[in-house]
């Protein structure tokens, strides 16, 4: 639809100029019926063919009327149709004349913020050009304090209890200093979202703008009546070396902000973080005992489900426990066939390089701690008192 508007508007500009270009060469008059065409005098009262003024001499009388170019005129008309023409044919070769003018973004929403600045998002119209779907723009005093672009954001984050919508100039860091949440995943290729956490202004209406942290995907919550914030951030313990795609536990870690700009693990408020509602009944005698009634009914061997456990025990830095769920024999251990064509079927579940094996269950999964950025905080949690809540 642009392109077909572009083009009729290319068109007129065509048409346009052409007009501009003949009204210049047809001229104009001034001052009389009758004039020299080679020094312009006035010859209105001379009937002559001789200018008395340059002596050009013509046997035709129409020499003397001839109309007289504005050279300006007719060269911008001429202007005006060289630019469409090179208009319409960048249009042509792209395929779209935003390839020429540049992209546009619309408004998708404002937001006013603390100290009289605004926060706003727009949408790209053009992902060929921009490459990026969004862009996040702080807006103070008429300049661009601060700019986000990426491939998706939205103002502040959700509390998944009540659904309400916080962060949006609230002092959540309790730094005297109004905040902006911005919830945005990092680029095209990566399906994780962050947390941008900006300061905005102190209580005295300093204006300023700090990146203070960005955060994992997760949510803000409260812990008890401490007036520091908390931020429960979904942590990917296990991507590779289980060979089980779509089965990764998505477990959290409870964060509080520390020194400077930086946000920090809190340990005991992550160690007695309680246990998915699911497995909160489960210990690691029960869970596997669970999994081998669901298997003996033929039904699914649920290695998810104990990969899981284990993940969320460890976590909460109950570490022994999860070694205990993984050393223990599972459904599938001593039918390996059953479980690879019980795998191959499942629309759940890939089976690619797991093995069946407790040993091969432990050292994958230590090896996943290994490589975690979070291993000292979870080898901190696992030296750690067990919280009345695990006993």
């Amino acid at each position: 639809m642009f392109e077909e508007i572009a083009s009729y508007m290319f068109i007129g500009l065509a048409v346009m100029g052409l007009v501009i270009a003949w009204l210049g060469w047809r001229g104009r008059r001034r001052g009389g019926d009758r004039w020299c065409p080679a020094c312009q005098a006035d010859l209105s009262n001379d009937p002559s063919r001789t200018c008395s003024s340059c002596g050009f001499s013509s046997p035709d009388e129409a020499a003397f009327r001839l109309p007289r170019p504005r050279w300006g005129i007719v060269i911008s008309g001429l202007l005006i149709v060289s630019v469409a023409s090179l208009l319409s044919i960048r249009d042509g070769l792209s395929g779209s004349v935003q390839n020429f003018i540049g992209p546009s973004w619309a408004l998708e929403e404002r937001v006013e913020l603390p100290g009289g600045w605004v926060a706003e998002i727009h949408r790209s119209n053009n992902l060929a050009i921009t490459n990026l779907d969004r862009r996040v723009r702080l807006i103070g005093d008429g300049e661009t304090r601060f700019e986000w672009m990426g491939w998706f954001a939205r103002f502040g984050t959700e509390d998944p209890n009540t659904g309400e919508t916080i962060g949006i100039g609230e002092d959540i860091d309790r730094d005297g200093t109004p905040d902006l949440v911005i919830r945005a995943n990092e680029d095209g290729d990566s399906q994780a979202s962050r947390v941008i956490l900006l300061s905005l202004a102190t209580r005295a209406g300093f204006r300023r703008i700090e990146t203070r942290a960005i955060l994992p995907e997760g949510w803000f919550m409260g812990v008890g009546d401490d007036s520091q914030p908390r931020f429960k951030a979904n942590d990917r313990l296990i991507e590779d070396g289980w060979g089980l795609s779509g089965l990764a536990a998505n477990p959290t870690l409870v964060l509080m902000p520390g020194a400077g700009s930086t946000w920090i693990v809190d340990l005991e408020a992550s160690r007695a973080q309680a246990m998915p509602s699911s497995t909160a009944a489960f210990d690691s005698n029960t869970m596997v005992e669970a999994a081998f009634d669901a298997w003996a009914a033929g039904t699914d061997p649920q290695l998810g489900e104990l990969l899981a456990f284990a993940t969320d025990l460890t976590y909460r830095g109950r570490l022994g426990e999860a070694h205990a769920v993984l050393s223990a024999p599972w459904p599938g251990d001593e039918d390996s066939e059953r479980l690879k064509l019980f795998m191959r079927g499942s629309r759940d579940a890939e089976f690619l390089d797991y093995r069946p094996d407790p040993a091969w269950r432990l050292k994958a999964f230590d090896s996943a701690i290994e490589r975690s950025p979070r291993r000292l905080e979870i080898e901190a949690m696992s030296r750690m008192e067990s919280p009345a809540s695990d006993s």
